[in-house]
């Protein structure tokens, strides 16, 4: 799939996503406020921002897809790292609203209410909930998108955040109404667990953290005829746009040519063990010979 097929695919995932998740928060804030439940509710501003972080997402689509120029030669795929960075920042900010306010009713009577319509009402929210996500990861995975990883890591959360509200409703239905304060800050809990993950995926690919690992890179490089060794390998970037450079030893009789020719096979085989890789920038040296003799300590 060509770079640009694959953007267009993740754009539209982001596009009917986005949809949905408006639909089910506008289905969930009207319930709220019919059950007067603060965890319904809670549940609702996470699927609200569900949506703001699909919008953040096509924002940073459209950034991340335009092509190298002058002043970003490696392109513009870090916008995507950007958007998955600002999706959770978008989850923590839910998560301390959702604390504040579950907190800011402690003591305070509840006025939950709740009918088995409800119920079965939450439960198919849920189901949905985990429908799109494990959608989202699959094509994150086909397209090895950050910003789809991301945002299905936040609906997956949309859906526990409704199975706690769900367990929550049930103890409502039975008159055990403390148990909404409760779940709202589970869901709190839950949400900046999410954040975390993803943030911390993100924080480590701007660090430029190596990307491929090491030893898979070197295994690579020596199935190349004529490449005696290989050494400062180093590679950075993001999944599906990560760039690698490495030495590697050549005969040194050999000539410019043939040494620009191993090269070539070399960035092959990484390609290939690694689909990964975006690049391969590889630097020629003569191979040493390994059997110096030890020095003569007699020697002025």
């Amino acid at each position: 799939m060509s770079q640009t097929a694959r953007d267009a695919r993740v754009r539209r995932v982001l596009l009917a996503i986005l949809a949905l998740n408006l639909g089910v928060a506008a289905v969930k804030f009207a319930f709220g406020l019919y059950s007067h439940s603060v965890a319904v509710q809670a549940d609702a501003l996470h699927s609200t921002f569900d949506g703001l972080a699909n919008l953040v997402g096509l924002a940073s689509m459209a950034l991340a897809s335009a092509p190298p120029d002058e002043e970003h030669p490696y392109g513009h795929h870090r916008f995507e790292l950007l958007g998955a960075l600002g999706i959770a920042a978008l989850i923590a900010a839910t998560a301390a609203g959702i604390a504040w306010e579950a907190l800011s009713r402690v003591g305070e009577p509840s006025q939950a209410h709740m009918e088995p319509a409800g119920l079965v009402l939450l439960a198919l929210m849920a189901m949905i909930s985990l429908g799109v996500s494990r959608y989202e990861n699959r094509v994150a995975r086909e397209t090895e998108s950050p910003i789809l990883q991301a945002d299905s890591l936040h609906t997956l959360t949309d859906f526990f955040g409704t199975l706690i509200v769900l367990a929550a409703g049930i103890g409502i239905w039975l008159d055990i109404t403390w148990l909404d304060g409760i779940a709202a800050l589970l869901i709190a809990a839950l949400i900046a667990y999410a954040a975390w993950t993803i943030a911390k995926d993100g924080i480590a690919a701007l660090l430029e953290t190596a990307a491929v690992p090491r030893d898979a890179v070197e295994k690579a490089v020596l199935t190349v005829p004529g490449v005696y060794s290989c050494h400062k390998i180093r590679s950075r970037g993001t999944h599906g746009n990560v760039f690698v450079d490495l030495h590697i030893q050549v005969d040194p009789e050999e000539s410019v040519r043939v040494a620009h020719d191993r090269s070539g096979a070399v960035k092959s085989a990484i390609k290939e063990a690694l689909p990964e890789v975006a690049d391969v920038l590889v630097h020629i040296e003569p191979d040493e010979p390994h059997d110096h003799a030890p020095p003569d300590p007699d020697a002025p």
